[in-house]
């Protein structure tokens, strides 16, 4: 726990990163050794800034598969209501198509809004108990 303090101060003290924090966190939890399978090597260290604070608000999340940073987070973005990677998901098909196109020197079509509307229509608007 000392170790955790000192870091924590550390980075308070602007002399470390929270990167480095979260992967000391990032390490607790993989060295947890419960053996009832509650406790695994993946996790995500999550962190908020109070407003007035040090950092002045702010924060943010790193994934992890044992001790090493994941390049890709499981964690949910959710803005206005939306799950903005489901949505990003749904606008990028056909924007990539016409990227690519245009990198091969091509005439890129234009952005089929119909396609586009129809996949957007296919997402939830609304949440249910698991959260799905």
């Amino acid at each position: 726990m000392r170790k955790l303090l000192r870091i924590v101060k550390a980075h308070d003290r602007g002399s470390i990163s929270a990167l480095a924090v979260a992967d000391h966190l990032a390490a607790i939890n993989n060295d947890v050794g419960i053996t009832d399978a509650s406790v695994g090597p993946r996790s995500i260290v999550a962190w908020r800034y109070r407003k007035g604070g040090i950092q002045n608000g702010g924060g943010g999340h790193q994934s992890y598969t044992s001790t090493t940073r994941d390049r890709s987070s499981p964690l949910p973005t959710i803005g206005n209501g939306m799950d903005i990677p489901a949505v990003i998901d749904a606008i990028a098909g056909p924007t990539m198509q016409r990227l690519e196109a245009m990198l091969r020197g091509e005439s890129a079509a234009e952005v089929d809004e119909a396609e586009i509307n129809a996949a957007l229509a296919k997402l939830p608007d609304k949440w249910d108990e698991d959260l799905r």
